[in-house]
């Protein structure tokens, strides 16, 4: 069995997130603040749902039994998870609310699933707003570009009159949903302009009559 470090556990949830939005030694707002470090936190990228996880590391038994913040990272994260090398922690030693993980090897054992909660928003704001900050990199990519092409190609298809039926195949969920709104809002108005229209003509009339009379 593979001793495992703080170290060697990291790497492990490096690897379990390496598609994901993964920090390291996160701090859970502004390091002037005094605020506490989680040992990681994650944002995996799917909207199915959408949620972070936070994660505790514990590589020795008194570490274990003398930490009693464990929990106060919940309010950071929809998922936190405690762990450990392996059988280190029995699992009826997890504080309520956390998860447990046990390092075996090459790969992580997932002993209990933690279960899912709100985190507190205005505490998950100011942990983002460090990630973002202090940590993230921003940069271009050809998912943008590829929105950019759509975009484009959109366009040309608006411009060039495109049949309706050729519009309705290419609009899907969200953005049909918008059209339709559109569409009705356009013919709101146009119901309006052609009520004005009529009053504009009927006040013309009675002017006319008045000024023959």
């Amino acid at each position: 069995m593979t001793e495992h470090t703080a170290e060697s556990i990291k790497e492990l949830l490096a690897k379990r997130h390496a598609n994901d939005v993964w920090v390291p030694e996160c701090n859970t707002g502004s390091a002037h603040a005094g605020c506490r470090r989680m040992d990681g936190w994650a944002m995996p990228k799917s909207w199915s749902p959408w949620g972070t996880v936070g994660y505790e590391i514990k590589v020795s038994r008194g570490d274990f039994l003398h930490d009693r913040k464990m929990t106060e990272y919940a309010p950071f994260c929809h998922e936190l998870y405690l762990v450990t090398p392996w059988k280190m922690v029995d699992p009826i030693e997890v504080p309520e609310g956390m998860g447990l993980m046990y390092a075996q090897s090459t790969r992580l054992v997932t002993k209990i699933k933690a279960p899912r909660h709100d985190p507190d928003s205005e505490k998950m704001l100011k942990l983002m707003s460090y990630v973002l900050m202090s940590r993230a990199r921003i940069f271009e990519s050809d998912a943008w570009d590829k929105k950019a092409e759509r975009a484009e190609r959109w366009g040309e298809m608006m411009s060039t009159r495109k049949t309706s039926h050729e519009v309705g195949r290419l609009i899907r969920g969200s953005l049909g949903r918008r059209w339709r709104k559109l569409q009705a809002q356009n013919n709101e108005l146009r119901e309006k302009i052609i009520s004005y229209e009529s009053l504009k003509e009927m006040i013309r009339e009675i002017a006319s009559k008045g000024e023959l009379a």
